[in-house]
This record gives C-alpha cells, structure tokens and sequence, in this order.
C-alpha cells in the first residue's frame, strides 16, 4: 500500500512539472521556452512510463548449478531475464531473494575456531547485481554462493527494480519462483586409534588399534601377490615345493550403535550442533567402508532409528535426513530416552554418544545403559573455554564406570583429520 502511494505521488509530482513547463511556455512565448518544453517532454513521457511498465511480460528463470552440494561449497545461481520489446531501461538492479537458512557461512574446519564466540558463523547474505540494459532483450546474472552451510535452502522469489536517471521515478517487480538445494554435511576424515572388534559370536568385544588383525590362522592358501612376506608358511612351502601363505580368520565385528542428541539448550551452540552432525556423518561413513555393523539413531523430540541393514543399504536416506535435521531448542529429555530407548541392542555391542551437552542427569542415564552389558563411549563438543573442573569431575566418574570420555574442542575439530579416540 505503502509502495503504490508513493508511486502515485511521483506520478503527480511530474504532472505538475509538466503543466509548470506548459505554463512557462504559454506565458513566457519565444523560441526559448518552446525550446526548454518540448526538450523536456520525452523525458517527462518516458519518465511517466517506468511505472506502467510490463515486467509481468518477461520471461525468467533460475538454473543452480547443482541441488545437491556439501557443506563448506559452493554453488552457482545463474538468472536469464528475456522480453520481447526492447523499452530503453536506463539501469536494472537484479536481487536474489536470499532465504534466511543461508545466514551461516560454513567455512570448512576453520569455523569451528569460532567455537566459543559463535557470532561470526553468521553472516547476512545480499546477492544483488546493478546491470545497464538499455535496448537489450536478454539479461544474464550470476551469482556465486560459497560457504554453504548444512540444510535445506529454498530460494522463492527474484526482484527486479529499475527508474529513470534522477531517480525521481522507479518500478519494482517481483517473481515468484521456487528452487531448492540441499547441502549435505561435510564429511571428515578420521583416525580411529581404537575400535570394538570380536573374532567369536558370542564373546565379550575388546578394544582394539585399527589395523587387520592376524593371529588367528584359519587354513593356508597359494600365494597372491601383495601378500605379506610375514603371512608365508614356511614348512607347508617346503613341504609342497610351492609358496603358501597362512588365511587368517575373517575378523567378525561387534555391533555399533551410534546415537546423536538433538538437544540445543542455546541458540547460540549452532555451530557445535554442526559438529556433531559432522561427527556422526563421518563415523557412519568411515564405518560402513570398513563393513562395521552399525546402526543409527537420532533422540530428541521426534525420536528417528536407522537399521543395520538402512545403514548398509540406503546410505543417501541417512545422508539426506542429516542433512534436514534440526536441533530441538528446548528439553527434548535426550537423557531419559537414553535409558529408555535402544533396549534391542545385542550384548557386548558399543554405544557411541554424541552431545554437546555433559551434565549430571547424562552420567546418571549412561551410567544405568552400561548395566545392560554395552560398552559405552561418550563424544562430547565443549569449547575450552567452557569446560571447568565440574566437567573433570563428570569425566571422572564416567570413567570410574568403564565408559570412555572424549572431549573436543576447537582444537581438536580445526584439524584436518579428526582422532576418534574415546579412552578409559
């Protein structure tokens, strides 16, 4: 309403112009005042016209480079403007309306030196072009967004403005246009230092280095080249008159479960909430190329359970739902469905925890789910500065029970490859 009452002011501001220009004429006379009147009249009609203007006319279009990106990239958005009467457009000012899902800037590892003062993760994005078209028909404008953080963004509508010189006068178009792109979270190299592995069904697993294990022999077999000189058999080479190798028993894994809280009792943790998505999604990839059984599993105000078999099979469902989830911003009672919850796991199977969060009530429910026969590692994001002695003391008790601690801050998530390393 606002924006019409100001364009019929203008409107009228120019009619009275003209009628004093028609005046001055009438009542001045020579070739002077003739002259200076109808020097200023096409201007005037021209001026008239901006805000009569098609744009309802022209044909436009958005093409993203791709709707699918990860976080940390980027993406191209390029916008082509058509019409068919080339009308003289002194200038043309191109936005993209930027949705408010892309006012973080994911800038890789480096963000999370920012861990402790969170302000500068968020960034207001403008993607605004100034273009001089003139007589032109075709219009072309990109823009390129970098730093896309983690989600899904929806882009919904294009704006264009345009006015005469002076800028007396000026017209405005919006385009409703829908476009979508999904950014999956980024996807960390590890350096697991310890992992669960178990050789017989049933036996209780054991934390191991994460490297093949050989020392259970199985049989001999022919050699194959790249086989180590350590795995010849010796006597059966000699034996046999040919180079045999020892087998060894296929290592069989105990059962992951990882459990990721959706809990975010600070709108100001999104950033850590963003590592532990990062944390998880690594941990599930690294796993499954190592043939891990694993499961996964998302607790918070709308609990979400993947299968072994999800895991394994449907990799793009598990990475498409990481990429949408969002923290809940108040008590999800993560804690009590820890204890309640996940009651199916096998026994000697090892529960990874993710959190931002360590208190008391989180001791409490992973000191009771480890009476259940689990092996329990807990992986919390607490900034350096925010962690105190009552943090030590937590640590300490978990620990007191056999559950493995590991604390990352800042430094730790700013490397480039990430130690899993939750110790006794």
């Amino acid at each position: 309403m606002k924006s019409t009452m100001h364009r019929i002011r203008k409107i009228i501001q120019l009619l009275l112009l003209s009628g004093v220009l028609f005046a001055f004429a009438m009542f001045q006379g020579g070739f002077v005042s003739w002259f200076l009147f109808y020097s200023v009249v096409p201007l005037l009609i021209y001026m008239l016209s901006i805000p009569f203007y098609p744009f309802n006319k022209w044909r436009v279009n958005r093409v993203l480079s791709s709707k699918y990106g990860q976080a940390g990239g980027s993406v191209l958005i390029t916008i082509t403007l058509e019409r068919k009467i080339p009308f003289p457009l002194f200038y043309l000012v191109v936005e993209e309306n930027s949705p408010t899902t892309l006012n973080y800037q994911d800038i890789g590892q480096g963000k999370y030196k920012y861990l402790n003062d969170q302000q500068f993760y968020v960034e207001n994005r403008v993607f605004r072009k100034l273009l001089f078209p003139l007589f032109k028909r075709k219009l072309t404008v990109t823009f390129r967004v970098a730093n896309l953080p983690r989600g899904q963004h929806s882009f919904h509508s294009i704006n264009v403005q345009t006015g005469d010189p002076f800028g007396l006068i000026s017209n405005q178009y919006v385009w409703e246009i829908e476009d979508s792109l999904v950014v999956y979270p980024a996807v960390r190299s590890l350096e697991w230092k310890q992992r669960m592995d178990s050789n017989e069904a049933g036996a209780n697993p054991v934390l191991l280095h994460d490297h093949k294990q050989a020392n259970v022999v199985s049989g001999v077999r022919e050699y194959i080249p790249g086989d180590r000189f350590s795995w010849i058999d010796w006597k059966t080479t000699a034996r046999k008159n040919s180079i045999m190798t020892k087998e060894f028993e296929q290592e069989k894994d105990a059962h992951m479960a990882i459990v990721l809280s959706a809990e975010l009792k600070s709108s100001m943790q999104q950033l850590s909430f963003e590592a532990l998505v990062e944390l998880a999604a690594s941990i599930l990839v690294s796993t499954r190329k190592k043939g891990q059984s694993v499961s996964f599993h998302m607790l918070g105000e709308a609990e979400k359970h993947f299968t072994e078999q999800q895991v394994k099979f449907e990799p793009t469902v598990i990475q498409n739902y990481l990429a949408l989830i969002n923290p809940d911003k108040k008590d999800s009672l993560f804690t009590s469905k820890l204890v309640t919850s996940l009651n199916h796991l096998p026994k000697g199977s090892l529960l990874l925890c993710i959190t931002s969060q360590l208190d008391q009530k989180l001791v409490d429910s992973l000191v009771i789910k480890s009476k259940q026969d689990l092996q329990i590692a807990l992986y919390s994001i607490i900034s350096k500065n925010d962690y105190t002695s009552f943090h030590q003391s937590l640590i300490e008790s978990l620990r007191m029970h056999r559950i493995s601690v590991q604390i990352l801050s800042e430094d730790d998530l700013k490397k480039v490859r990430w130690e899993v390393n939750a110790s006794l």
